[in-house]
């Protein structure tokens, strides 16, 4: 049947079997709260297999890199140049290229698999890109059931693709468009020898010997992750950390996007808010307010503040440290990292829930974030960089399992800039942190620590 299949042609034959329906209704999950309202996504998702092959779906539809499309769990649906539907390469370099994720430690690509996979020119490109997944996917692996092929064969079943009858014959070439064709040879975790996984060029396949059921990764999700900071997996946060994705998504800059040069034709704006959540759009970004610095002698004049110093510890502690001295170098605006949400039990003991966010800080704010912080009106931007570092130390210690310091209390530190200056040293990592853990904790007598009244809501 698939003999003698060009490339283009496999394509054509492929799409044909996806007969879009005009007007298709939107469909709304309540287990996401998303919905699916363009028409060709809508029949797209209906016939490949709908939640069971592509899962629910997690943001808005919206442009990405000139192309619109919509994240779902398992894929990012597209429209492709011809008007048409497709699934992108997720695990492209630029993407989710990763390895570490989660705790899980997937294989990358592997050249020589690569190299040994048919040319998309060869005339018998469909029969060899069958046989080829057949030999690198096997259903036996090392003892092991792990039944790669069948799973690849059987995600996209008749009854999805041609719910009215149809030419069954090209499941083979649909689910190759689902999967692609495999770049690793089967690869244990080395942390856990009862997973195995198999990665293709738009899916991880991942077999659990003690259970025997092999699925899909929820690479969708992740991708989100990377873009948007929640749920984001400590490991992944790492290797993603020069990625032009990282940490892009902010509904407060226009086109809710913080570095809008590194992804053109890329508007983000609530592409990843809920059904129902309004957010307002963002006012133009105003002119900063001059302010005079208060008269000191030229003897006791602050040293030069660095823009970033070299610290360790968890990304959300890295990026809010140096967001406090950016602002202290230059009292510029700064994106940062920050949590959101305490919950403090009757018992007084905390039981932070971590949400993190994109946040950008101007000097003259005049309200401490989050919203159970009371504030005086006087903020200056040496108080609001500790407020970022005070909320760095919290996310340290819950990404570390920690318990929270004297830091229940909700104490807002008073900082003096020229003591923080004096204490940073930036041939010694960490000095700000081990620092500002000591004043909130009343190990230094330079800080006045202020209790606000607790806020039982928060």
């Amino acid at each position: 049947m698939l003999r003698g299949i060009s490339l283009a042609l496999l394509i054509l034959v492929a799409a044909l079997a996806l007969v879009i329906t005009p007007a298709a209704a939107a469909r709304t999950f309540p287990e996401t709260n998303f919905t699916v309202s363009n028409d060709k996504f809508v029949d797209y998702f209906d016939h490949r297999g709908g939640v069971r092959v592509l899962g629910y779906p997690i943001s808005r539809e919206f442009t990405f890199l000139g192309t619109r499309v919509q994240f779902f769990q398992r894929a990012v649906l597209q429209v492709t140049p011809d008007g048409g539907v497709g699934l992108l390469n997720i695990l492209d370099e630029g993407l989710l290229p990763y390895t570490h994720i989660n705790g899980s430690t997937f294989p990358g690509p592997d050249p020589g698999v690569i190299a040994a996979a048919p040319s998309p020119g060869d005339p018998d490109y469909g029969t060899k890109a069958i046989a080829f997944v057949r030999e690198y996917a096997p259903d036996s692996w090392q003892g092991m059931k792990t039944n790669f092929f069948s799973a690849f064969s059987s995600t996209v079943r008749a009854e999805d693709a041609f719910p009215n009858g149809g030419d069954t014959g090209l499941l083979p070439l649909i689910n190759l468009e689902i999967w692609g064709l495999p770049t690793s040879k089967p690869t244990q975790d080395p942390s856990n020898g009862n997973f195995v996984y198999l990665r293709f060029q738009r899916g991880i396949m991942q077999y659990d010997n003690s259970s025997g059921l092999t699925q899909g990764v929820l690479i969708g999700d992740y991708l989100k992750s990377v873009i948007t900071g929640r749920n984001l997996p400590g490991d992944l946060a790492q290797d993603a950390r020069g990625s032009k994705l990282y940490l892009q998504y902010n509904n407060g800059m226009a086109g809710g996007l913080n570095r809008p040069g590194d992804l053109p034709g890329t508007d983000m704006f609530a592409a990843f808010e809920q059904d129902g959540v309004v957010v307002p759009t963002p006012a133009p970004a105003a002119a900063m307010p001059t302010v005079a610095p208060a008269p000191t002698q030229a003897a006791s004049a602050a040293p030069t503040m660095p823009a970033t110093i070299a610290v360790t510890g968890s990304p959300w502690f890295v990026d809010q440290v140096n967001a406090a001295l950016k602002l202290l170098a230059d009292g510029a605006s700064a994106q940062y990292s920050i949590v959101r949400q305490y919950v403090y039990r009757i018992d007084e003991s905390s039981s932070p829930s971590y949400d993190v966010a994109n946040r950008a800080l101007n000097i003259d704010e005049a309200t401490a974030f989050p919203a159970n912080w009371r504030s005086n009106q006087d903020a200056q931007r040496e108080r609001l960089a500790g407020l970022i570092v005070h909320n760095a130390i919290h996310i340290e210690q819950g990404v570390n399992g920690q318990p929270t310091t004297g830091l229940d209390a909700e104490v807002e530190p008073r900082l003096n800039q020229r003591d923080v200056l004096q204490k940073i040293d930036t041939t010694k990592n960490g000095d700000l942190y081990h620092y500002l853990d000591d004043v909130v904790q009343g190990r230094e007598g330079s800080f006045t620590d202020w209790n606000p009244p607790r806020d039982p809501s928060q």
